[in-house]
């Protein structure tokens, strides 16, 4: 089946967010996917929360964080032109190879299909659709 829809997947990159035991792990399965996708973009970047410095941040790296040590991913659905679809979502923090691989399942199937983002995965919300 032809996908009907693509993403961009933003993935936090910042020294110490992903531990090394999972740091390599975690980029390797995302290019994996994105390979298999054909209107699939990976961005490896720094801290997705800098802005949030000094308020309530799900991360290390921000203000309160109660989250611990994990790769964060923001995930923005598109169209086959690579135009954006409704609200980002923030996947994570990727404690285990588990949660790395339900969110690489999402992004295989269940973006294209409309799913929303294993409750799990979901520590923030970006905008609204609505």
């Amino acid at each position: 089946m032809q996908a009907r829809t693509g993403f961009t997947v933003v993935v936090c990159d910042q020294a110490g967010c992903c531990p090394k035991p999972g740091r390599r792990e975690v980029l390797a399965a995302l290019r994996a996917v994105v390979r298999t996708h054909p209107y699939g973009v990976l961005i490896r970047s720094g801290c997705l929360f800098q802005a949030l410095r000094g308020e309530v941040s799900p991360c290390s790296h921000g203000g309160v964080h109660q989250a611990g040590p994990g790769a964060f991913v923001l995930v923005q659905r598109c169209d086959t032109a690579l135009r954006p679809l409704g609200s980002p979502v923030v996947a994570g923090p990727l404690h285990e190879a588990d949660d790395t691989a339900a969110l690489c399942e999402w992004l295989k199937k269940g973006i294209d299909a409309g799913e929303p983002l294993p409750f799990h995965l979901r520590p923030v919300a970006l905008g609204h659709d609505g």
